[in-house]
């Protein structure tokens, strides 16, 4: 398990300022300032924990199946889990893109 306790970290090293960032069903971001402000705003009510099912790569994608665990802050909704799909592109070393799927329904109960 990870969290996205990190994610600023990651976006400053690995995702260069003219990355796309697109969660299927959500405004396209761009760049670190993107990425950091997504997962910022994904965490104010809920800390999000993210366990890689599976993963698979060649020297230009890396492709994730996973799933992010949602835990309340304040204990006033249950957890719940999000299966996701991402694809990042990569070029020398950094994240050119970035697309995440996922069922937005699954968002909209909780």
């Amino acid at each position: 398990f990870g969290s996205h306790a990190g994610a600023d970290v990651i976006a400053f090293t690995v995702i260069p300022d003219d990355a796309h960032i697109d969660h299927i069903g959500k405004p396209e971001t761009a760049g670190q300032n993107g990425h950091v402000q997504r997962v910022a705003s994904g965490e104010k009510d809920a800390a999000v924990k993210i366990k890689i099912d599976n993963i698979v790569a060649d020297e230009r994608i890396v492709m994730t199946e996973r799933t992010e665990f949602f835990v309340h802050k304040g204990g006033l909704k249950p957890e719940f889990a999000l299966p996701v799909m991402g694809i990042f592109e990569v070029s020398n070393g950094q994240i050119t893109a970035w697309r995440d799927y996922f069922e937005l329904s699954h968002l909209r109960v909780r």
